[in-house]
């Protein structure tokens, strides 16, 4: 018989812009953290990609109202301070890129597409490095069940 073993989550920024809340990228925050409950209830893993920590930190500065982007950029800082003293529900992806990462960047992981065809009209360069990092885990840890959690439909059709 065999067991299966609950999925690895790379978080999306998507997911994660829900989760902190950032400032108008929040509309899903009640269905993302009950879903993040049902995950951790179930036993999966999740992990946070570097990629998706600077995405987030991106959108925070390019939040209108000014008190809304310090208050979301010091609880950005609590999250990232907590999550290194492993206080939070994740893992950072502990990664460094080199020759393996560019080279899938550029190769476009395996969506089937290279970074030129998906600069023209696909995913972006963002969500094209979370696919590759969680690819690259994959091969690493020899993990069958790893998986992109989130909620961006573009991104999502790619995974």
């Amino acid at each position: 018989m065999m067991i299966s073993t609950p999925p690895v989550n790379f978080v999306d920024t998507s997911v994660f812009c829900n989760l902190l809340p950032i400032y108008g990228m929040d509309q899903d925050r009640s269905a993302i953290v009950e879903e993040l409950e049902t995950k951790l209830d179930a036993g999966e893993t999740l992990i946070l990609p570097v990629t998706t920590i600077i995405e987030a930190g991106n959108h925070i500065r390019h939040i209108d109202n000014g008190k809304a982007r310090k208050s979301c950029a010091e609880r950005f800082t609590q999250v990232l301070l907590a999550t290194s003293a492993g206080k939070l529900p994740w893992k950072l992806h502990q990664y460094t890129w080199g020759p393996e990462m560019l080279q899938a960047l550029a190769a476009g992981g395996n969506t089937g597409m290279t970074f030129v065809q998906h600069a023209v009209g696909g995913i972006g360069c963002g969500d094209l490095c979370i696919l590759c990092e969680r690819d690259l885990y994959a091969q690493r840890s020899l993990k069958q069940n790893v998986q992109v959690w989130t909620i961006d439909e573009t991104l999502l059709s790619h995974c």
